[in-house]
């Protein structure tokens, strides 16, 4: 896992992260809150209104302009990088809040981890590699699911995100389950729409897929092969349910897991339904 180091690229965040982290910048104070915003540059977009009403500000503004570069000690940063270093540089007493742990799940489905270093200061560590950019991933998979109208799929996607939001794992990792199976049956469905409704079962209608002239899921690249749950679809959603369609017992870091796969995996496989559409069109 890579640690952050300085930049000026901006690396983009989820809203309840963002939020999340300028509800705790209230623990600052008014003066040195307004000190923040001098050295943000900032400062002149804040009146006199209570903390509440500045925290809520400085979300808006990181959520609105997520370009927006910022002054620190470390050089230029995104606005919302900044925003959320500072706030998991706080005293120790913020830690247990409502906002902390909201702040710590948001980061997890973000694709960052929160660890502590020798001297007990608290940084951000990457889950992934840059490439993976699990926030980007998370906003194309909603951006193609709305295009290609898969209103299930995207509607289980939500309910994963806002089940994980509030630590209720089991609930998200049925969801994202879910809205798996479900984004595979409406891409068989609009592929193929006779013999998706001859089949009996979703993975009938994977295999269609892979059985398609030519096939939307590649045996060659070990995407499917009848019979094997060791291929990368059969695999994965073995994986994603070891006990049932609703697991029972999980945890933040399995639960987070399957969100992540499942986003990457998802991205990879509406991209193509985009292009081969897009390629069906034009001739």
């Amino acid at each position: 896992m890579e640690q952050l180091a300085p930049q000026t690229t901006q690396q983009k965040f989820g809203r309840l992260t963002v939020v999340s982290a300028c509800n705790l910048l209230q623990e600052l104070k008014h003066s040195k809150f307004d000190n923040l915003m001098l050295i943000y540059a900032l400062d002149w977009r804040f009146g006199e209104g209570n903390l509440q009403d500045k925290a809520t500000l400085l979300a808006k503004i990181a959520l609105d302009e997520p370009g927006q570069l910022v002054e620190t000690s470390e050089g230029l940063k995104g606005l919302q990088e900044a925003v959320i270093e500072k706030a998991i540089a706080l005293p120790p007493f913020v830690r247990g809040s409502d906002d902390w742990e909201i702040l710590l799940r948001g980061l997890n489905r973000d694709g960052f981890n929160v660890v502590e270093d020798d001297n007990e200061a608290l940084h951000l560590l990457r889950m992934h590699p840059d490439v993976a950019d699990i926030q980007k991933a998370d906003d194309e998979v909603h951006l193609l699911l709305e295009e290609c109208r898969f209103e299930t799929p995207l509607g289980h996607l939500k309910q994963a995100i806002r089940a994980h939001s509030r630590g209720d794992w089991a609930s998200a990792n049925g969801q994202i389950r879910t809205c798996l199976e479900g984004m595979f049956d409406d891409i068989a469905i609009a592929l193929d729409s006779e013999k998706a409704a001859q089949t009996s079962s979703a993975n009938a209608r994977r295999q269609l897929l892979a059985n398609m002239n030519p096939p939307f899921l590649s045996r060659e690249l070990n995407e499917w092969s009848d019979g094997q749950k060791s291929t990368l679809v059969p695999g994965l959603m073995n994986r994603l349910h070891p006990e049932g369609s609703h697991p029972g017992l999980s945890d933040e870091e399995d639960a987070t897991f399957r969100l992540h796969i499942v986003l990457i995996t998802a991205r990879l496989f509406l991209r193509r339904y985009k292009q081969l559409t897009k390629m069906e069109k034009s001739s």
